[in-house]
């Protein structure tokens, strides 16, 4: 597991709990993750604006109950990542989770024997229809069967829309706006031209977006002599 992760120019370290429960306690299990969110900001150094839940099967189940049980519960965490966990997507709950502003990003195997790919898939569009409009619910079908989705999503070199998924987490705080952060635009060193010489190649390819990923772009001259731009919408001029 990477020792710390850069986003928007941040460099950030999980505190990372694994609780371990003796049942399957599905009812109890908003009372149950807030008394361990609970213990945790007593215990350790926890930043309360970037709290964040993710489970797996029936962890991933609880996440979702979490986060829909109420407002208030959602509220307390930042983003939620729920690996191959069963949903309902009841108005009780999707209110809940689009009234909160909650980002939440959900994975599962198309030919998953245990939770419905297509209940997930359904419940996501459902966050997405919701007014006013949350951040925007992501959605991950790995093409394959069986259960385990939680391999391929935690593998920090499983990207979508150029994050990881603690890339994606670490995009979103609360006490300030849901927004994705703009990219960083980055052109390279400064370059000087000496005559006879009257070109140079411009590289944008080292330019970030640490929320989501970059599909244009767009180069123009801000100062100085006459000049021409001659791929302005390109990687590379």
């Amino acid at each position: 597991f990477p020792s710390s992760f850069t986003v928007g120019s941040e460099k950030f370290s999980f505190i990372v709990i694994s609780p371990q429960l003796t049942d399957n306690n599905y009812t109890a299990s908003p009372t149950i993750i807030n008394d361990i969110i609970n213990h945790c900001k007593q215990k350790y150094r926890v930043d309360e604006q970037r709290i964040y839940l993710t489970g797996l099967s029936m962890g991933g189940t609880m996440t979702w109950r979490f986060g829909g049980n109420s407002k208030t519960n959602a509220d307390k965490i930042a983003a939620s990542l729920v690996v191959c966990g069963s949903i309902s997507n009841s108005k009780t709950t999707i209110s809940n989770i689009g009234n909160s502003k909650l980002p939440v990003w959900a994975t599962v195997n198309s030919g998953d024997p245990v939770m419905s790919a297509t209940a997930t898939t359904s419940a996501i569009a459902a966050i997405n229809a919701f007014t006013p409009a949350p951040p925007k619910a992501l959605l991950t079908v790995f093409p394959v069967s069986g259960h385990d989705a939680w391999t391929k999503t935690y593998d920090p070199n499983f990207r979508q829309g150029g994050l990881n998924v603690y890339e994606w987490m670490l995009s979103y705080k609360r006490g300030t706006s849901s927004q994705p952060v703009p990219p960083t635009a980055n052109a390279g060193l400064s370059q000087t031209i000496t005559l006879p010489a009257n070109s140079v190649t411009l590289d944008g390819s080292k330019s970030a977006a640490s929320s989501g990923s970059i599909t244009s772009y767009a180069w123009s001259k801000v100062s100085g002599s006459a000049a021409t731009i001659t791929s302005p919408a390109s990687v590379k001029t």
